[in-house]
């Protein structure tokens, strides 16, 4: 968690000067740039990240009112957070 909001920073102390220099050029030359880059990396993502099919579902998918019931009935949940206290 940590390396990635580092990353985050980085990349906001490197792209607010990197797209005001490029916006003195021209307003539209940082959006080209962004589209062109993401372009490249879904591209990317593509062909270097494994295809993932689906798992074949062996059941039916339960409503979520049926899972809010059961999660509103768990004893884990009653002793946790007593409803009936003052």
């Amino acid at each position: 968690m940590g390396v990635v909001t580092a990353e985050l920073v980085i990349h906001q102390m490197l792209g607010v000067p990197i797209g005001s220099y490029l916006a003195t050029v021209n307003w539209h030359i940082p959006f080209i740039m962004i589209g062109g880059c993401t372009f490249l990396l879904v591209i990317l993502a593509f062909v270097l990240l494994p295809s993932m099919p689906a798992a074949p579902q062996q059941h039916k998918a339960t409503s979520i009112v049926s899972r809010y019931h059961i999660l509103l009935h768990s004893l884990l949940l009653a002793s946790g957070f007593p409803i009936n206290s003052v």
